[in-house]
């Protein structure tokens, strides 16, 4: 269980606190940060110690998504696998009344895809990869990859298409780059920002948005729940639709 503090106190499930993303028309970006502001520990989020609150929502999120969006980077650092990983999770899904398992997006302008990490051995994971280059998918490769070439693959383009195939709510897990360009383009409407209790120290952090935006973005809290001394926080962008 989650204890809410915003809107009203009490407790939730987190299948009940993801669940505002089924049958939404949205993108939600999902980060994690210490309390000093790093997103990563050596190069990885997983050293981030959100607790079994944070692990919890990550993958309820996940459940209750069409899409799910991650930069090729962040599939790299990350060794990214499926993107549900027990029947539980599945049976949350089924519960939302969505029978497939989310769809796996990522863009490349240059092509350079992963392939070696385990999410493209797993044959029941829908990944689609978006190109401007010539890319073909390695024989080794078990996942079912389509490929969409599109002159220019920025974010615009990738959620017009994506809307166009019907999956309205999308779930990005970062990296900061792509975080930058969605918010310039306008296409952010929530924000999932999972404090972890720790200070990490070192150099300079990673932040969650890397490079400069149009202007400065005001968010409004919609929801904060905290367990195991973590704090898990929804914002939404100001003026993006409710």
């Amino acid at each position: 269980m989650l204890r809410r503090l915003l809107p009203e106190p009490g407790e939730v499930t987190p299948a009940q606190a993801a669940a505002h993303l089924t049958g939404r028309e949205a993108l939600v970006l999902n980060m994690v940060a210490s309390l000093d502001g790093h997103t990563t520990v050596a190069g990885r989020s997983g050293g981030l110690r959100g607790g079994r609150g944070d692990r919890e929502l990550f993958h309820a999120l996940r459940a209750h998504a069409d899409a799910i969006l991650v930069g090729t980077g962040t599939l790299r650092a990350e060794r990214y696998g499926a993107w549900i990983r027990d029947e539980r999770r599945l049976a949350m899904r089924r519960a939302a009344g969505l029978t497939e398992e989310p769809v796996g997006v990522t863009l490349t302008r240059r092509g350079e895809v992963p392939w070696g990490i385990p999410l493209f051995t797993q044959s029941e994971a829908r990944v689609l990869v978006y190109t401007g280059a010539e890319l073909e998918i390695p024989p080794n490769v078990t996942a079912r990859v389509e490929v969409v070439t599109l002159a220019d693959p920025d974010p615009t383009a990738v959620v017009t298409d994506l809307r166009a195939r019907g999956l309205r709510s999308i779930l990005c897990e970062g990296g900061a780059t792509l975080n930058s360009g969605l918010l310039r383009a306008g296409l952010v409407d929530e924000l999932h920002l999972a404090l972890a209790p720790q200070l990490v120290g070192g150099r300079e952090p990673l932040p969650l948005v890397a490079g400069p935006l149009p202007e400065e973005l005001a968010l409004e809290p919609l929801d904060a729940y905290e367990c195991e001394g973590a704090l898990l926080l929804r914002y939404r962008i100001a003026g993006a639709p409710v």
